[in-house]
């Protein structure tokens, strides 16, 4: 497991997904209101994407996956971590593909 430090709360990345234990602050009340709640996510299964991307022009950056129940976002509050991020879900959902 691999551990990114967030302001929005920590994100773990696993061999089957990808999750993180939300931080209440102002940012993620800001966030909650400007997208819809079945889009934010705090908990994502390799098993359902079928593609993501960083998308970095938001005042959040935030990863983008897409599913067959529309698309999700994670958040961040920096670009760089977004990014780092992004690149370790990526290697583990290949490899999630590949072994399951």
């Amino acid at each position: 497991m691999k551990e990114f430090k967030s302001e929005l709360g920590n994100v773990a990345i696993t061999k089957t997904h990808v999750e993180r234990q939300p931080v209440e602050s102002e940012d993620r009340e800001l966030i909650e209101k400007n997208f819809d709640k079945g889009e934010i996510v705090d908990r994502m299964e390799y098993s359902q994407i079928d593609g993501m991307h960083v998308v970095e022009g938001s005042m959040f950056p935030f990863i983008q996956f897409d599913t067959s129940d529309g698309v999700k976002r994670l958040f961040f509050k920096e670009h760089q971590t977004a990014r780092r991020c992004m690149k370790k879900i990526r290697y583990n959902w290949h490899a999630y593909q590949q072994n399951y």
